[in-house]
């Protein structure tokens, strides 16, 4: 692998682990609080911003949008945010969309098309292109790598297919 495919891979693969922390520390609070992160208390419009980012991921969200959202502008909003998360808002919007389709791929209800759409990428190649490159297996490899739930699960066998023979004209035999 070239030494820029390595730098890309691991910038998106730290990138998508701060998400992933991110949305983890979420669902440990069991009395219902948000934890604190690193030590500090988190301002309030970051709250807000990454619930509407949850709630309409597969939207075409822009960091204006979500400046807008906290109420600040989109330069303060974009240097507060980077402090308090260690990313930018468009990078947290990128990790969300991406460990939202690893969480639907996994479940497989979905084909790779209908996940792409439903997590607001422009295409399934584009999709297949950056997933590949953050978890460094393509969709298609989560999806059949799915443990099957239950031995009804199992796809049925394939039977031989029966040859279908083409009517063919009669030939011309030359005298």
């Amino acid at each position: 692998m070239p030494l820029e495919e390595k730098t890309v891979l691991t910038k998106h693969s730290s990138n998508l682990g701060r998400v992933i922390h991110i949305e983890m520390s979420r669902d440990d609070a069991s009395d219902g609080r948000r934890p604190s992160r690193a030590g500090f208390l988190q301002p309030s419009f970051i709250e807000k911003v990454e619930d509407y980012c949850r709630k309409n991921y597969a939207r075409p969200i822009g960091v204006a949008k979500m400046a807008k959202v906290a109420k600040l502008s989109r330069f303060h909003f974009s240097r507060l945010f980077r402090e308090a998360r260690g990313i930018s808002p468009g990078q947290y919007l990128y990790g969300l969309r991406l460990v939202i389709a690893m969480q639907l791929l996994q479940s497989g209800e979905f084909a790779v098309n209908e996940v792409a759409k439903r997590c607001g990428f422009n295409g399934p190649s584009y999709f297949c292109r950056v997933f590949r490159q953050t978890f460094g297996i393509t969709p298609g490899k989560v999806v059949a790598a799915r443990p099957l739930l239950d031995a009804d699960a199992t796809p049925p066998a394939r039977k031989p297919r029966d040859r279908v023979r083409r009517p063919t004209k009669p030939r011309l035999r030359p005298n």
